[in-house]
């Protein structure tokens, strides 16, 4: 019986790694469709406040190309400029696919601040505790709906490159 269950545990893993495989690709093309080539956009849909969309960081080897992209919801509360949420994705190749995999999440009206890795001094990214790499996960797909139904993939959403 237990080695069922140790079977069953590790088909549920596998599935559980594959279905965040598919989410990160989705992000990915999610990002690289409001980025749509530059390396950094300002998208604006009606009175929201705009969203930035920046990549920050590259990082190419002779195995592979990662780089680092932030996305920014900003607003200005009580005379304050913050984050509303700031994402931070990992943007890398797998199998020759994009993954866009969230590793921090900055939310300054809920005063939330997560990383779901940290970064060595040698540049390694170390995986943090896999509850809190579940709830940056929450919170990005959370996000990205909200992004989605207000509109930044529609053509009515102004996008300025900077």
């Amino acid at each position: 019986m237990s080695h069922n269950r140790h079977n069953l545990r590790a088909f549920l893993n596998d599935t559980g790694t594959l279905f965040m495989i598919e989410q990160y690709r989705i992000f990915a093309e999610e990002l690289m469709a409001l980025l749509e080539g530059a390396e950094s956009v300002e998208i604006s849909v009606g009175d929201h406040p705009p969203l930035f969309v920046d990549i920050i960081d590259d990082e190419i080897s002779a195995t592979e190309t990662r780089c680092f992209i932030i996305l920014t919801q900003s607003a200005v509360m009580d005379g304050e400029y913050t984050l509303s949420p700031q994402i931070g994705f990992l943007l890398s190749q797998q199998g020759g696919l994009p993954l866009a995999e969230p590793v921090t999440y900055q939310n300054d009206r809920t005063d939330t601040r997560l990383a779901a890795y940290q970064q060595s001094p040698t540049g390694e990214w170390i995986s943090n505790d896999p509850a809190i790499r579940e709830q940056v996960y929450d919170l990005t797909a959370a996000t990205l709906k909200d992004i989605r139904a207000r509109g930044c993939f529609d053509a009515r959403a102004f996008r300025v490159t900077r």
